[in-house]
């Protein structure tokens, strides 16, 4: 999926996240910011999810 297909799914889920609880509550950040992320694993239960024809092997 492209950058512009992207940008409507995510325009998409977000406004039915605002249809389906409170709008006041849900707030639009910038799609396609750069941004650094970093995780720490601290739980008894890490899940990773993949589907469809990207999903590793």
């Amino acid at each position: 999926m492209g950058g512009d297909e992207a940008k409507v799914l995510y325009e998409h889920f977000f406004q039915k996240v605002q249809e389906g609880y409170q709008p006041e509550r849900v707030q639009n950040g910038v799609f396609q910011a750069m941004m650094q992320v970093s995780l720490v694993n601290d739980g008894p239960v890490t899940l990773e999810l993949s589907t469809g024809v990207n999903a590793p092997k």
